[in-house]
Formats: structure tokens, sequence, C-alpha cells
């Protein structure tokens, strides 16, 4: 999606009374230190096969970072809840089956970052809510 798409949603969403909360978009380390260079290479070629010759994956990770740091700044002009997945789910291969889509350990992560974040939020709505 793009930032004016998301903008968009979210005024629909406020028409209806939906609160919006959105999440960055994780994505497998890109550090030549941290990954085995079978990874990066892995890694390389997946997003070739998608992107052609058009990008490798450390520009294809340059392209997510730059994508949250729009979306951040959009959360924040917004009033948008934004949870930050993406500085709590990282890794290689054991987190991230290709460059986008976690493997099951990963989706468990991702689960656990979401569940931690929206945890109090929904303890705080369930004590207002409470007579």
């Amino acid at each position: 999606m793009t930032i004016p798409n998301l903008r968009a949603m979210h005024i629909g969403a406020q028409r209806h009374g939906v609160e919006m909360m959105l999440a960055t978009f994780a994505r497998p380390f890109k550090s030549k230190l941290v990954l085995a260079p079978e990874q990066l290479a892995f890694y390389d070629a997946d997003v070739r096969a998608v992107w052609y010759r058009f990008m490798d994956f450390e520009q294809y990770c340059d392209c997510v970072d730059a994508y949250n740091g729009l979306l951040s700044e959009m959360c924040v002009e917004e009033g948008i809840v934004l949870i930050p997945v993406s500085a709590h789910l990282t890794g290689g291969t054991e987190m991230f089956r290709d460059m986008c889509h976690c493997t099951t350990a990963g989706r468990a992560r991702k689960a656990d970052v979401m569940a931690a974040f929206l945890k109090d939020r929904i303890a705080a709505r369930v004590r207002s809510a409470t007579p």
C-alpha cells in the first residue's frame, strides 16, 4: 500500500469510529556481519527473481527502510498508532523464508511483538469500559 492509500483508509476508518493501527514492514538483516554468505546470496537471488535486474537485496532493504520511515512520519502526522514490528523482528532464514514472508518462527515472533504492544492498550480500554 502506498502512503496516500493508507491516509485514505484512515479517513474512512475515522468516519466509522474505528481506530486504525499500522505496523512497520519487517525484512531480513542485510548485514554481511550478521548473515552467512549463503543467506545473503539466497535473499539476493530471491529479490532478483521478483524484481529482475532493477534491484538487489541491499537496495530492497533500503526501500523497505525508506517506506517504514515514511509510514512512521505519516502515523505521527495523522495520529495513527504504529506498531514497530521491524524493530523487533529481525534475522535471516530462521525468521524469513524469502525477502518478506516469515517462517513459522518469524510469524510467532511477529505475533509476540504485536501482542506485547497491544496488551496494555486493550487492558486500558477494558478498564475504561468497566463501570
